[in-house]
């Protein structure tokens, strides 16, 4: 959610003491309707609040490739597939998360904007993210060819390369 978190505050406070904006794997919308379709699949209006409790599995987990081995065994004990994180305890959060709609601040992002995705996103569609980089003024757009969600697990050797090359850039 820290994409969804970074708008927000972009909208209340701009991007003066910003330097550089990386968003990864999220939409500026997450709930899809006639007007928006590449929030997170399968959430739309009608099942919003059941998305938001976890009454369904939105999105497409089917696409999501293995956490290689050096992750799980540096992060020993930790779900990083999100499976065992107290949802309850931030339901409204999700909620607000959700209902959201951050497309309007794109593009008065003025700092370098990194727009992350992996190839096999089960979330969000390689187009949205493409337009969400193309929304800000100075956006570019990395596709993780071996990822899904989490690019900074699934290849963190290239996406830690790529970070350190953008914010020296």
């Amino acid at each position: 959610m820290g994409a969804s978190v970074s708008l927000a505050m972009f909208s209340l406070y701009g991007t003066r003491r910003v330097g550089r904006f990386v968003a990864i794997d999220q939409s500026p919308r997450i709930t899809n309707d006639d007007s928006w379709r590449w929030g997170v699949r399968k959430v739309e209006w009608d099942n919003v609040w059941d998305a938001v409790n976890f009454r369904f599995s939105w999105g497409n987990l089917e696409m999501e490739p293995p956490v290689p081995d050096a992750v799980q065994q540096a992060l020993p004990g930790q779900d990083v597939n999100f499976g065992q994180y107290p949802h309850a305890r931030v339901r409204r959060l999700f909620l607000d998360h959700f209902v959201a709609d951050w497309r309007d601040v794109l593009p008065r992002i003025d700092v370098p904007t990194w727009v992350v995705t992996g190839r096999h996103s089960p979330f969000y569609d390689l187009d949205g993210m493409a337009w969400f980089a193309n929304e800000v003024q100075n956006g570019s757009l990395s596709v993780f060819e071996r990822s899904g969600h989490s690019p900074h697990l699934n290849e963190a050797d290239d996406f830690n390369k790529q970070l350190m090359g953008f914010l020296a850039s």
